[in-house]
């Protein structure tokens, strides 16, 4: 980080501090946000919830050396039929295969299970949910 980086982030702090009061969760979120900045996206399937996993990598010689399989993700816009919306998400290639083969997002999240889904695949299940409802 930069000297100019640095006091020009110790100066928003400071206008943080000063501004009308707001609740401390909020104050805290913007000091966060502007010290160490945006936070990296994290590896994990917004549909199916896969994640990383370890594993050894295992030499000739049976030496033993830890790695990480990472999921393959890819960034895909797909189009809720019921809603008429399109949905930008990012998910793995083998959820992709299976969202093509049963048809489609609103198949897929009908069959699928809460738990693996992310919060905004949650809100989408809903909403298709309401409607079919209706």
């Amino acid at each position: 980080m930069t000297w100019e980086r640095i006091s020009q982030s110790s100066s928003l702090i400071a206008a943080v501090d000063r501004a009308p009061p707001q609740t401390v969760d909020a104050r805290l979120q913007i000091k966060e946000h502007l010290f160490f900045g945006a936070r990296p996206m994290s590896r994990e399937c917004e549909l199916t919830g896969t994640k990383p996993m370890v594993g050894n990598i295992v030499s000739h010689s049976q030496i033993k050396t830890k790695r990480r399989y990472l999921p393959n993700l890819v960034q895909v816009t797909l189009r809720s039929e019921a809603l008429d919306q399109n949905f930008r998400m990012r998910i793995a290639a083998k959820a992709l295969r299976t969202v093509d083969k049963l048809g489609g997002l609103d198949a897929f999240l009908a069959k699928a299970k809460e738990e693996g889904l992310s919060t905004k695949a949650l809100k989408i299940k809903r909403d298709i949910a309401k409607k079919a409802v209706a």
